[in-house]
C-alpha cells in the first residue's frame, strides 16, 4: 500500500515540565506528517486509523481475534492532531542534545530547509507491529511481528505500529542525519535507540483479556482433570 508524507518542522511554545531543565521560548519536532494512506486524504490519527484498520493483521489468543480492542490514538491535550513519523524530538534540536541547553539555531536553520519535502513509500503486512507491556507468550498475530516494552504511553498496555522497511529506515535516518548529525540515532523518552515508525491504535485492554482467557482456560482444564 502506498503511503505519502511531507516533512514538516513545527515550532511550538517552549516545553515548560519541571524535568526540562532549560525552559526557552520556542521548541521544535522534526517530522514526517502522513497525508494519504492508499486512496484515502489523512488530516487526523483517527483517518490513519481508519484507513488501516481492515488491512491489521489479526491479534489472536487461544484462537481468538481481539482486534475490537483496538481504537485511534488519543493524543496528549494541546498535542496537534496528525499521524506522523518522528524524525526528531525538542531535545535533539537542543545544543548537544541536552535539555538543560539553549536551542541549536544551525539545527532549526537546515531543518527549515527540508520543510515541505515530500517523501512516497510502501508498506506491507509484515511492517505491522504489536508493542505491548503486557505478557504476549499466547499472543499470536497472523502478520508482522511482536515487541515487548516497559511503556507505550499513558493509559495503554498495547499499540499497533506501523514499522517501516529497512530502506526507509535508511532514508529517514539520512533526513534526521542531515540535521542532527552523522552520529544521530532516534531515541524514545528513555533515550533508548527506535527504529522509524508511526503508531495507528492503542488499546489498554489487551492484558485484562489475556488475563481472563488464561483463567478461563485453567478452569476447563481443572474441570477435565476431574
Amino acid at each position: 500500500m502506498k503511503v505519502q508524507g511531507q516533512i514538516i518542522l513545527s515550532k511550538d511554545s517552549g516545553r515548560k515540565e519541571l524535568w526540562v531543565t532549560k525552559k526557552v521560548e520556542n521548541d521544535y519536532f522534526l517530522a514526517l506528517k502522513i497525508l494519504q494512506i492508499g486512496e484515502q486524504p489523512i488530516k487526523t490519527t483517527k483517518d490513519a486509523f481508519l484507513a488501516l484498520r481492515d488491512f491489521f493483521p489479526q491479534v489472536m489468543v487461544q484462537s481468538q481475534v481481539l482486534n475490537d480492542l483496538f481504537e485511534a490514538m488519543r493524543l496528549p491535550p494541546n498535542v496537534e492532531d496528525i499521524s506522523n513519523i518522528a524524525l526528531g524530538n525538542f531535545p535533539d534540536f537542543r545544543l548537544d542534545r541536552n535539555i538543560a541547553n539553549d536551542v541549536d539555531h544551525n539545527k532549526v536553520a537546515i531543518a527549515e530547509s527540508l520543510h515541505g519535502e515530500v517523501i512516497d513509500f510502501e508498506i506491507t503486512p509484515d511492517d505491522f507491529e504489536l508493542v505491548a507491556t503486557c505478557n504476549t507468550e499466547d499472543v499470536k498475530l497472523s502478520e508482522g511481528s511482536i515487541s515487548k516494552a516497559n511503556t507505550v504511553g499513558f493509559n495503554r498496555d498495547a499499540i499497533m505500529n506501523i514499522r517501516l522497511s529497512p530502506q526507509m529506515q535508511e532514508k529517514l535516518n539520512a533526513y534526521s542525519k542531515k540535521v542532527f548529525g552523522d552520529n544521530y540515532v532516534l531515541w524514545n523518552s528513555q533515550k533508548q535507540p527506535v527504529p522509524y515508525h508511526f503508531t495507528i491504535a492503542q488499546t489498554n485492554r489487551l492484558g485484562d483479556a489475556i488475563a481472563k482467557m488464561a483463567e478461563n482456560r485453567e478452569d476447563k482444564l481443572g474441570i477435565e482433570l476431574k
